[in-house]
């Protein structure tokens, strides 16, 4: 049997988690995110080529999905711990290190074929997307990182909150050593970003990196070209009902691809798990007016 293509994904505007739900119709049938999905400028010749584009493009999706759980489970973890209610912090807490630990585990679920497909299959075309391609374009992974400045700034000023405090930063340190494993794996030379950074630098002494960051890479031009990249798209509708069809969907798609062992699947079954149970929390919370 063929490798399969990834499916699209879709997404909110606003990269939360849709608190909305449906009133009586079906959250199945046709959706956009049931459509197979390959990148314009992704050529696929040989069952290697389907197999890092589904595994790269795939893992992608789920790692979005994950991040959007993050920010949602960080920010009722911040809550909780304004509130110094204990009780609530430690289950959003537990679940904001699985998905975190998680998303670095599934960062090997990306790269979990043949190296030697990176450069010509996905780098070429990345770089034909844009020559500055970057993560920090993903609009999920910008939202994500904010929620985490807020949750580290709240679990340091709060008093006995140190084990909560430590407990995330070790989930930090694990999703960047398997970040850092990935990318000595699959390019260990420089990024597009820092190659398109050096070249502006050739071009121009007062060339400024950090506002060439914060108003191109983070751009809305910047994040509309990476989602077009891995086939997202935004709604403004998206209810509570469809996105967790999607996202079970999305799970399924990746376990039954998944051929890591040991802690790297465990690690994923962990976050997956979180991430259901972060959207099972929402379907009994009060309907937003």
């Amino acid at each position: 049997m063929p490798i399969p293509l990834p499916t699209r994904l879709v997404m909110p505007v606003d990269a939360q988690v849709p608190l909305a739900r449906l009133d009586g119709r079906a959250a199945n049938g046709d959706a956009p995110w049931q459509e197979p999905f390959q990148n314009r400028f992704v050529q696929l010749d040989s069952e290697a080529d389907r197999d890092a584009w589904l595994h790269f493009c795939l893992g992608h999706h789920l790692e979005f999905l994950l991040w959007q759980a993050t920010a949602l489970a960080g920010a009722r973890a911040i809550a909780a711990a304004r509130a110094g209610d204990r009780d609530t912090l430690a289950p959003w807490m537990r679940r904001t290190t699985h998905l975190i630990r998680g998303s670095g585990a599934l960062l090997h679920y990306c790269a979990a074929f043949d190296p030697t497909e990176y450069d010509p299959c996905l780098r070429t075309a990345m770089e034909a997307e844009r020559d500055d391609f970057s993560g920090d374009m993903s609009t999920e992974f910008l939202a994500m990182m904010a929620v985490k400045a807020d949750l580290v700034e709240t679990l340091t000023g709060a008093p006995g909150l140190g084990h909560e405090l430590e407990a995330f930063r070790a989930a930090e340190r694990s999703w960047h050593v398997h970040h850092g494993e990935v990318i000595q794996a699959l390019h260990p030379g420089k990024s597009l970003l820092r190659e398109k950074a050096e070249q502006l630098r050739r071009e121009s002494a007062t060339f400024d990196y950090r506002a060439y960051v914060d108003t191109v890479v983070r751009g809305e031009q910047a994040r509309a070209d990476y989602d077009d990249y891995f086939g997202v798209t935004r709604s403004g509708t998206m209810t509570l009902d469809v996105y967790w069809t999607q996202a079970v969907a999305k799970v399924a798609q990746a376990h039954a691809h998944l051929t890591l062992r040991g802690v790297h699947r465990a690690e994923i079954m962990k976050a997956d798990a979180a991430l259901l149970e972060t959207l099972s929390s929402l379907v009994d919370a009060p309907r937003p007016r």
